[in-house]
């Protein structure tokens, strides 16, 4: 659903959710905000909270597995009965989700990172974003990013068992080289990094030196490149 902005259209799009049960992949989208300061807005207002009541309560009627989210929604839940178990947050948008109510969103275990890359100049204020969300979902342990320079300012969660980067561009790789050089095994649940290089770079031989990396953490580094596995570092 594109150009959904709280709380206007909240009400509506609940209804419209609530009579497609069986939907099973969905985005929510938001308008452009014209006044910079909506952008940091943290907290759901006392207007929007029985207009996103409406849209919650369209959400549980539905199955969806695979939701993703860039409105200013915040304050938006998912029971723990729920099917939901794909999230991806774009902080592309205009007003991305950065917080969201404890017990929420409990079955998600996948969480996927959009962002845009001019948005990296702000890159104090977006770290902050991120580690809030993820302080809401402790659940998550697959965790991937859709902009190889958003993992440069994220701190992974000791929980995470799986990191996946698309595309995985030179800071990325040398971001993985380094926080594995620091890693200390069994203090983490971190056992695998998927690299998606980009399919238009040639395939350069610094990868070598992931080897030695790989046998003294026992994180798998797998590394995708023009749609198939090209390399794979085990312990």
């Amino acid at each position: 659903m594109e150009d959904l902005r709280a709380p206007t259209e909240a009400m509506s799009c609940g209804l419209t959710l609530a009579s497609v049960p069986n939907l099973k992949t969905l985005d929510l989208n938001a308008k452009p905000i014209l006044a910079p300061f909506d952008v940091l807005e943290l907290f759901p207002s006392p207007g929007d909270a029985r207009e996103v009541s409406r849209l919650i309560q369209g959400l549980a009627a539905t199955k969806i597995r695979t939701l993703t989210l860039s409105t200013g929604l915040n304050g938006l839940r998912i029971g723990p009965a729920h099917a939901l178990t794909h999230l991806t947050v774009d902080f592309a948008g205009p007003s991305p989700l950065v917080f969201i109510p404890k017990g929420s969103f409990t079955n998600v275990t996948i969480l996927m990172i959009r962002c845009a890359k001019g948005e990296m100049h702000l890159a104090g204020n977006f770290r902050w974003k991120l580690e809030k969300l993820l302080t809401c979902l402790p659940t998550i342990r697959t965790l991937g990013f859709e902009c190889s320079t958003a993992i440069e300012n994220c701190t992974i969660p000791s929980a995470v068992e799986k990191i996946i980067i698309r595309p995985a561009e030179f800071g990325a790789v040398n971001w993985v080289r380094n926080y594995l050089g620091d890693f200390v095994p069994r203090k983490t649940a971190l056992n695998c990094v998927e690299l998606y290089w980009p399919d238009d770079w040639h395939a350069y031989t610094f990868w070598y030196m992931y080897q030695e990396l790989v046998s003294r953490t026992g994180v798998k580094v797998v590394v995708w490149w023009k749609g198939y596995v090209w390399r794979v570092f085990e312990p």
